[in-house]
Parts: C-alpha cells; sequence; structure tokens
C-alpha cells in the first residue's frame, strides 16, 4: 500500500507524517554532514521540498 492510500484511508495520520518529515530531515542532515565532512550548516536547516511534492510519483530532486 502506498503512503497516499494510507492517508486517504486514514487522514489522521497527515500531521503524524508532517512531524516524523522534520525529524527524518533533522537525522538525514546530521548524517549527511558526519559522512561528507561539511559543516552543518551546508545544508539547509529545514527540508527544501514540501511534503506533497515529495509524495508525489516520480518525485527526484535535481
Amino acid at each position: 500500500m502506498r503512503i497516499q492510500d494510507l492517508l486517504a484511508e486514514s487522514p489522521s495520520l497527515r500531521p503524524y507524517l508532517h512531524t516524523e518529515q522534520a525529524q527524518c530531515y533533522a537525522n538525514a542532515r546530521e548524517l549527511a554532514a558526519v559522512e561528507t565532512g561539511l559543516a552543518l550548516t551546508t545544508f539547509p536547516e529545514t527540508c527544501p521540498y514540501p511534503l506533497r511534492a515529495i509524495l508525489t510519483d516520480g518525485f527526484l530532486p535535481n
């Protein structure tokens, strides 16, 4: 089942998804800084992509 399907069946999950996206991005940002040796400030503080775009089929940032 796709995330979009789950959200359609249970719209109450949407706020949880927003919270999780923010936490996952924060963790990924820290990991990217460690793995690349770049300063944490190199990476945007918040995810530069809106959740609705991320959930779109075929989403890949440039």
